[in-house]
């Protein structure tokens, strides 16, 4: 080759070599650039709702634009509203124990919102056409319920209704001394240690279904039987369900006395185990609660014998509606009011539905099962290398004899 060829293609090499430069260092980063902001343009997050007028000191919602994502929030469940347009998601962040529960567009993954934050139990209800959610909040004290409504463009926007809140407001007040009346009890009566939570929607969305319960606690379990009611969202008005006594202005000195006392004598000792009720309350009859609410861990499962780590796995996939071939489990389940079988899905399509602590909880459970059961099978296996020792006939003899002695039957005389 001359000396002029080889100039020439050492130059176009060099060419080749300069434009892979410019474009992989400055062009594909511009590209990139454009790319991801074209992307994040196309996708509208919805902040949070502004914070209520009437805060307390174990509830807030989270004011506009600070819902970060944090490694320490799991998800501990979650559910889709009846329309199937949204996903009302529970989690936790294992530091701070805060509870957090958002509204999710269920058409459009990331569109969320944070509806409220909360270190005691909190849990919603969605109202058949979207437009309402009650959120039931808890308290030292008992708790009540906070209404939101739908607000703005956006799907996932929901707005505090004024004068609903846990403690201490309008409403609260409202069904507590429509329940005072109807118990011909003295207005003055202190709501302590009682609840006022929503407990369904009605199908037109207009008409919310409440319930007044008193807390019991070990100290005192006897309590009033729950009272229920409906609140009418659009006019505001409660009336007392039809097998609920009616209210009256007549009032009974005798019953104001007694609901009186049962009332301050459920709130001086409903301040240790309100949480616990609460979450209990959920799936009554419920053996082990915390795999759907706290992180397991191996050493703490290993304390659990066989039995009660393979009941567990099996509540977990229970409450989740699985339905079972071993019609024992079945039978284990079926005296619960929330086991509600669905056919058809399998199990892993169950398991999917698992909130990340379920699925981590459910490895941690399986692999201390595992470990268990080839614990027991080593030690039904006879050493390698060592014969396996038959009984005689004289060690069958005296082998019952020991049994018979020990059942307190006589020694057989000697010959």
């Amino acid at each position: 080759m001359s000396r002029r060829a080889l100039i020439l293609v050492m130059v176009f090499l060099g060419a080749l070599l300069t434009g892979n430069i410019v474009i992989l260092g400055i062009w594909l980063p511009i590209w990139k650039n454009r790319a991801a902001n074209v992307e994040s343009a196309n996708r509208t997050i919805v902040s949070s709702p502004a914070t209520p007028s009437e805060p307390t000191n174990h509830t807030s919602v989270a004011p506009a634009g600070t819902a970060t994502p944090s490694s320490d929030l799991v998800l501990e469940r979650q559910f889709t509203s009846s329309s199937g347009s949204l996903q009302i998601k529970y989690s936790r962040d294992r530091k701070t124990k805060i509870r957090r529960i958002t509204v999710e567009d269920a058409h459009r993954p990331g569109v969320t919102t944070v509806l409220c934050e909360s270190k005691q139990p909190a849990w919603a209800l969605v109202s058949p056409d979207d437009q309402w959610i009650a959120v039931n909040q808890r308290h030292a004290a008992g708790g009540g319920v906070r209404l939101y409504r739908r607000g703005g463009t956006s799907s996932v926007q929901y707005d505090p209704v004024e004068g609903t809140g846990p403690q201490n407001s309008q409403l609260q007040e409202m069904i507590w001394q429509t329940y005072l009346r109807a118990m011909k009890a003295d207005p003055g009566t202190p709501r302590r240690g009682a609840t006022i939570d929503a407990i369904g929607w009605e199908n037109d969305s207009r008409k919310l279904d409440v319930s007044v319960v008193f807390l019991s606690t070990p100290q005192n379990p006897d309590v009033p039987e729950p009272w229920r009611c409906t609140y009418d969202v659009a006019s505001k008005q409660i009336e007392p369900a039809p097998d609920q006594p009616a209210p009256t202005e007549v009032a009974d000195n005798s019953a104001n006395e007694q609901t009186s006392e049962q009332s301050n004598e459920v709130g001086e000792n409903v301040q240790n185990s309100e949480t616990a009720n609460a979450e209990e309350n959920e799936f009554p009859g419920e053996r082990f609660p915390a795999t759907r609410l706290d992180e397991l861990t191996v050493p703490d499962v290993n304390e659990s014998s066989l039995s009660d780590i393979t009941y567990a796995i099996n509540e977990m996939f229970a409450r989740h509606g699985a339905e079972f071939k071993d019609k024992k489990v079945t039978k284990q389940f079926e005296q619960f009011s929330w086991y509600k079988p669905r056919p058809g899905p399998s199990l892993d399509e169950i398991q999917a539905e698992f909130s990340d602590l379920e699925k981590q909880n459910l490895k941690v459970l399986g692999r201390c099962r595992d470990a268990k059961l080839a614990a027991a099978k080593h030690k039904s296996r006879p050493v390698r290398g060592q014969s396996v020792h038959e009984e005689s006939v004289g060690e069958k003899v005296m082998r019952g004899i020991r049994a018979w002695q020990d059942a307190g039957g006589p020694m057989p005389p000697h010959p």
